[in-house]
Protein backbone atom coordinates (compact mmCIF):
# COMPACT_ATOMS: atom_id res chain seq x y z
CA UNK A 1 0.00 0.00 0.00
CA UNK A 2 1.28 3.47 -0.89
CA UNK A 3 0.48 6.98 0.36
CA UNK A 4 -2.06 8.73 -1.86
CA UNK A 5 -0.36 12.10 -1.30
CA UNK A 6 3.38 11.44 -1.77
CA UNK A 7 3.56 7.84 -3.03
CA UNK A 8 5.77 6.54 -0.22
CA UNK A 9 5.41 2.87 0.74
CA UNK A 10 3.32 2.71 3.91
CA UNK A 11 4.35 0.81 7.01
CA UNK A 12 1.60 -1.63 8.05
CA UNK A 13 -0.05 -0.59 11.30
CA UNK A 14 0.84 3.11 11.04
CA UNK A 15 -1.97 5.64 10.94
CA UNK A 16 0.12 8.32 9.21
CA UNK A 17 2.59 8.39 6.32
CA UNK A 18 6.17 8.49 7.59
CA UNK A 19 7.21 10.84 4.75
CA UNK A 20 4.52 13.52 4.51
CA UNK A 21 2.38 12.93 7.63
CA UNK A 22 -0.87 12.35 5.74
CA UNK A 23 -3.50 10.22 7.37
CA UNK A 24 -3.67 6.74 5.86
CA UNK A 25 -7.07 5.92 4.36
CA UNK A 26 -9.02 3.71 6.71
CA UNK A 27 -11.73 1.32 5.52
CA UNK A 28 -14.72 1.36 7.83
CA UNK A 29 -17.07 -1.55 8.61
CA UNK A 30 -19.51 -0.42 5.90
CA UNK A 31 -16.69 -0.32 3.26
CA UNK A 32 -16.45 3.47 3.13
CA UNK A 33 -13.10 5.16 3.27
CA UNK A 34 -12.20 8.25 5.21
CA UNK A 35 -10.52 11.23 3.55
CA UNK A 36 -6.78 11.60 3.95
CA UNK A 37 -6.01 14.57 6.18
CA UNK A 38 -2.46 15.92 6.13
CA UNK A 39 -0.95 16.36 9.56
CA UNK A 40 1.71 18.98 10.05
CA UNK A 41 4.00 18.49 12.99
CA UNK A 42 5.53 21.79 14.07
CA UNK A 43 8.63 21.42 16.21
CA UNK A 44 9.14 24.69 18.02
CA UNK A 45 11.89 23.18 20.17
CA UNK A 46 14.83 24.41 18.12
CA UNK A 47 13.65 28.01 18.28
CA UNK A 48 13.15 27.81 22.04
CA UNK A 49 16.54 26.16 22.58
CA UNK A 50 18.24 28.75 20.38
CA UNK A 51 16.54 31.57 22.28
CA UNK A 52 17.68 30.11 25.61
CA UNK A 53 21.23 29.84 24.23
CA UNK A 54 21.25 33.45 23.00
CA UNK A 55 19.99 34.70 26.38
CA UNK A 56 22.64 32.51 28.02
CA UNK A 57 25.41 34.07 25.91
CA UNK A 58 24.22 37.61 26.68
CA UNK A 59 24.10 36.85 30.40
CA UNK A 60 27.48 35.12 30.34
CA UNK A 61 29.36 37.96 28.68
CA UNK A 62 27.38 41.11 29.55
CA UNK A 63 25.80 40.22 32.91
CA UNK A 64 28.93 40.44 35.08
CA UNK A 65 29.86 43.78 33.46
CA UNK A 66 26.45 45.30 34.17
CA UNK A 67 26.52 44.08 37.77
CA UNK A 68 30.12 45.35 38.10
CA UNK A 69 29.16 48.81 36.83
CA UNK A 70 26.29 48.96 39.31
CA UNK A 71 28.68 47.84 42.03
CA UNK A 72 31.19 50.55 41.16
CA UNK A 73 28.50 53.22 41.45
CA UNK A 74 27.30 51.80 44.75
CA UNK A 75 30.84 51.42 46.13
CA UNK A 76 31.03 55.22 46.14
CA UNK A 77 28.09 55.18 48.55
CA UNK A 78 29.28 52.28 50.69
CA UNK A 79 32.30 50.02 50.38
CA UNK A 80 30.36 47.02 51.66
CA UNK A 81 27.78 47.43 48.85
CA UNK A 82 30.62 47.28 46.31
CA UNK A 83 31.89 44.06 47.89
CA UNK A 84 28.40 42.53 47.80
CA UNK A 85 28.05 43.41 44.12
CA UNK A 86 31.45 41.87 43.39
CA UNK A 87 30.04 38.53 44.58
CA UNK A 88 26.75 39.16 42.78
CA UNK A 89 28.63 39.39 39.47
CA UNK A 90 28.80 35.58 39.57
CA UNK A 91 25.01 35.25 39.44
CA UNK A 92 24.57 36.06 35.70
CA UNK A 93 27.18 33.43 34.80
CA UNK A 94 25.44 30.82 36.95
CA UNK A 95 22.11 31.66 35.31
CA UNK A 96 23.79 31.42 31.89
CA UNK A 97 25.08 27.94 32.75
CA UNK A 98 21.60 26.98 33.95
CA UNK A 99 19.93 28.13 30.71
CA UNK A 100 22.44 26.20 28.63
CA UNK A 101 21.87 23.08 30.74
CA UNK A 102 18.09 23.46 30.39
CA UNK A 103 18.45 23.73 26.60
CA UNK A 104 20.69 20.63 26.52
CA UNK A 105 18.36 18.57 28.71
CA UNK A 106 15.06 19.58 27.14
CA UNK A 107 16.31 19.65 23.53
CA UNK A 108 19.24 17.19 23.40
CA UNK A 109 19.57 17.26 19.59
CA UNK A 110 19.94 21.06 19.33
CA UNK A 111 23.34 21.82 17.78
CA UNK A 112 23.57 25.37 19.15
CA UNK A 113 23.16 24.10 22.72
CA UNK A 114 25.78 21.38 22.14
CA UNK A 115 28.32 23.87 20.82
CA UNK A 116 27.56 26.35 23.59
CA UNK A 117 28.06 23.62 26.19
CA UNK A 118 31.56 22.89 24.85
CA UNK A 119 32.39 26.60 24.65
CA UNK A 120 31.42 27.00 28.31
CA UNK A 121 33.44 23.92 29.28
CA UNK A 122 36.53 25.30 27.52
CA UNK A 123 36.07 28.77 29.05
CA UNK A 124 35.63 27.26 32.51
CA UNK A 125 38.74 25.12 32.03
CA UNK A 126 40.75 28.14 30.89
CA UNK A 127 39.56 30.05 33.93
CA UNK A 128 40.73 27.25 36.22
CA UNK A 129 44.13 27.09 34.50
CA UNK A 130 44.58 30.88 34.74
CA UNK A 131 43.56 30.79 38.42
CA UNK A 132 46.10 28.05 39.20
CA UNK A 133 48.86 29.92 37.33
CA UNK A 134 48.01 33.11 39.24
CA UNK A 135 48.17 31.27 42.58
CA UNK A 136 51.55 29.74 41.67
CA UNK A 137 52.85 33.14 40.57
CA UNK A 138 51.66 34.79 43.82
CA UNK A 139 53.21 32.03 45.92
CA UNK A 140 56.48 32.41 44.01
CA UNK A 141 56.45 36.17 44.66
CA UNK A 142 55.71 35.69 48.35
CA UNK A 143 58.46 33.04 48.59
CA UNK A 144 61.00 35.37 47.00
CA UNK A 145 60.34 38.05 49.66
CA UNK A 146 60.91 35.66 52.58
Amino acid sequence: MYCTKCGTALVPGNQFCTQCGSSILQVNANNTTSVAVPVQIVDDGDRKANLWCIISIVLYFLGPSVVGILGSFLSNVSESLGTIFAFLSLVPRLVAYGLMIMARVKYPDNKFAKILMWVYIVLFGLGVVIFVIAIIFILALVGSFM
